[in-house]
């Protein structure tokens, strides 16, 4: 679990990391429900073995609060103002070099834009957001519905799946059609997260068929 701090704009917390070196942005929530004014935040990481003094960043040329990070603690920033549609990040340092970047799509309301590890390599990727928990772990998998739905779980390649989203069953056998081929991304729930169709379901309203190709359902 992260341990967590306040210091002006800036919370602390500490966990172990499989990331990059050097200080890096690891997680964005630029949409929370509600007012965005002082709930929007950056999270940002130390994956280096020597305390950090943040006041020498900067993220899009803005000064990051006085503070300092222990190695391999994470920090996280909310004192920037964060767009609601395609946005680049930059974390520079006093030379004006660029330590990281992250450039994050028209956003998902409540959800963050996470730098997750799936299978093992770290990818980005709207979820729910893990501000005080450690980056959540998932894994992709590529295969076919084994078992038809039901209304909570299915069947993928004999594992059972189940549904993080609540569907109506009529949707449910419209989208998950037993053989159909898929790529799934599951949490270490066996929640399902993220789906793409691989071959598509046998659907008569061809435009119907075009929308069903990718879901985040986290």
């Amino acid at each position: 679990m992260k341990k967590i701090a306040l210091i002006s704009a800036l919370i602390i917390f500490a966990s172990p990391s499989a990331f990059a070196s050097n200080i890096e942005i690891t997680e964005v929530f630029p949409n929370p429900e509600g007012p965005d004014k002082n709930n929007e935040w950056i999270e940002i990481y130390n994956n280096t073995s020597i305390e950090i003094d943040i006041k020498e960043y900067k993220i899009n040329n803005k000064d990051l609060p006085n503070g300092k990070i222990s190695p391999h603690t994470y920090a996280i920033i909310d004192n920037i103002p964060l767009k609601n549609s395609k946005n680049t990040l930059l974390l520079t340092n006093n030379q004006n070099q660029t330590i990281d970047s992250v450039t994050y799509p028209n956003v998902i309301e409540s959800k963050s834009y996470t730098k997750a590890l799936i299978n093992n390599s770290s990818e980005w990727i709207w979820t729910t957001p893990s501000k005080n928990t450690q980056n959540p772990t998932f894994r992709k998998l590529t295969g076919r519905i084994t078992d038809p739905p039901q209304k909570n779980h299915f069947y993928f390649n004999n594992l059972k799946i189940y549904f993080s989203k609540n569907f109506s069953t009529s949707l449910i056998k419209a989208l998950f059609k037993k053989d159909q081929q898929f790529q799934i991304t599951i949490n270490e729930k066996k929640e399902l997260i993220y789906f793409r169709i691989i071959s598509s379901p046998k659907i008569k309203n061809k435009k119907q068929k075009s929308n069903l190709v990718n879901h985040a359902l986290a």
